[in-house]
């Protein structure tokens, strides 16, 4: 996982190794954890677009059954 490192710029890879030797992990660790934070926060960013989604579904529902009972 360390040879990501040369993958990436130098202030990424300086900044790394500072997280790392900071938190007493490995460069991977650091990594691995960073991605699976960012996974966690799109998974819950889609989540609650699902439930926005589902809102406004109910809300157009709700318009349109009060417009046919204005009409009738």
């Amino acid at each position: 996982m360390e040879q990501i490192t040369l993958l990436l710029s130098e202030s990424t890879v300086e900044m790394l190794h500072l997280l790392a030797r900071e938190g007493g992990q490995t460069i991977g660790t650091v990594v691995q954890e960073m991605a699976l934070d960012r996974y966690m926060h799109r998974a819950m960013d889609g989540a609650m677009d699902g439930v926005r989604f589902a809102d406004s579904a109910t809300e157009y529902l709700l318009d349109a059954e009060i417009s046919v009972a204005q009409k009738t």
